[in-house]
């Protein structure tokens, strides 16, 4: 299985102890857009082996499942034409 789908498949369980499957998939795929636009632009020069690599896809994938849970409960509590309104 190549390295990117076995990456996703393991993002979507570390996410999906604290979100839906398809919130966990969402916030995997965002996690892995954000990890290779991140390395790709230099912002990780010090990575150097897959354990570090490990464990920044668990911290970025932490904070993304924070991030989405803060959103959706932001969504909840603010009435939908007060959002639109606010752009």
């Amino acid at each position: 299985m190549p390295f990117q789908k076995v990456t996703f498949l393991k993002i979507c369980d570390l996410a999906k102890s604290k979100l839906s499957k398809p919130d966990s998939e969402e916030v995997a795929n965002d996690v892995l857009v954000a990890l290779t636009q991140s390395i790709a632009g230099g912002k990780y020069p010090d990575l150097c082996d897959k354990n570090s690599l490990w464990f920044l896809i668990l911290k970025i994938t932490q904070n993304r499942v924070i991030v989405f849970t803060r959103r959706e409960k932001a969504k909840k509590r603010i009435p939908a034409e007060s959002i639109e309104s606010s752009d």
